[in-house]
């Protein structure tokens, strides 16, 4: 057994880094859409390209048209589409919106 004596500051050290690193649960469901848009973008041969999920989605949606940028947040997990972008996005990939 060995025990190892750990001064205050590289406690506070490692709680700094786990502080950085830890995701909120925002963060944590936005990463998971991105997984499943990743595996259903996959499944249907579409490359995983913004500029290719832009064009795709922007020929079927009728609302306001998402840019390459939009569509780049989707696939890192920065962001999520609205209910609506979500129904259409589904379509897209002939999947349900809660998958």
């Amino acid at each position: 057994k060995v025990n190892v004596i750990v001064d205050s500051k590289f406690r506070t050290k490692i709680a700094q880094i786990a502080f950085r690193t830890t995701l909120t649960p925002t963060q944590i469901e936005n990463q998971k859409f991105a997984e499943r848009l990743t595996l259903a973008l996959s499944g249907k041969g579409i490359k995983h390209s913004p500029t290719v999920i832009q064009n795709l989605f922007n020929k079927l949606y009728s609302g306001r048209l998402i840019t390459a940028h939009t569509a780049r947040n989707w696939l890192l997990g920065k962001a999520l589409p609205t209910q609506e972008k979500l129904v259409c996005l589904a379509k897209l990939l002939d999947t349900s919106p809660e998958q």
